[in-house]
């Protein structure tokens, strides 16, 4: 029988995943908080994600993998990760200021942002705190791959939040429904096929941050 402390750190993706995607919900049914607040939150998310991604890997993954031919490194992996990952998170969150503030003029509420990152925080660290625990001990190898599902994740939500903007100019705030629930769709499904995946040494795979 599993111990109650690897079930907690098993089952902790989906809680955290379902905790993120209330916090845009709250800010905008809650809080009365413009339909728009939810891009601006999701971005922060993002940006999050990358930065406690990079973290989980620096802390665990080895310097280096000697078994490889080409000797990767813990540092190459990390510098083409963020890269590319602040990069795209940087521009997008630049098109999202501009869109929002300067062409739809949209005044979203400082505390509600606040709050909405305070949170977000929260649920990330206990889904990193799990990810320390279940990663270990992470290769050069599956730190590759952590990096490469959470960049895809990047892309996918920015993706979502570059339409999300448009269609807010457009519809109005009814479209925030479909999008905060195909997305908790997404993030929990994403956790729940993480908690059945192995590593090849038989150690249990984690879910991105």
């Amino acid at each position: 029988m599993p111990a109650p402390s690897s079930i907690v750190t098993a089952l902790a993706p989906v809680a955290t995943a379902l905790g993120v995607n209330a916090v845009p919900v709250a800010a905008v049914f809650a809080a009365d908080a413009p339909p728009e607040t939810v891009m601006v939150l999701y971005f922060m998310e993002n940006l999050v994600t990358v930065l406690l991604t990079a973290a989980l890997v620096r802390l665990l993954a080895p310097a280096r993998d000697e078994s490889s031919r080409n000797h990767r490194t813990r540092r190459s992996l990390l510098q083409t990760y963020l890269l590319v990952a602040l990069g795209f998170t940087l521009v997008n969150g630049v098109f999202i200021a501009a869109f929002v503030g300067l062409f739809l003029r949209v005044a979203i509420p400082r505390p509600v942002l606040v709050l909405g990152l305070g949170l977000i925080i929260i649920f990330e660290l206990i889904a990193f705190a799990a990810g320390y625990f279940r990663l270990r001990p992470l290769s050069i190898a599956r730190a590759e791959s952590v990096l490469e599902r959470t960049l895809g994740r990047v892309f996918l939500l920015h993706l979502g939040v570059f339409i999300g903007v448009f269609l807010a100019a457009a519809f109005a705030s009814w479209f925030v429904w479909p999008f905060i629930v195909l997305k908790t769709i997404t993030d929990v499904g994403q956790a729940l096929q993480a908690l059945g995946r192995r590593a090849p040494d038989g150690a249990p795979e984690a879910p991105p941050a």
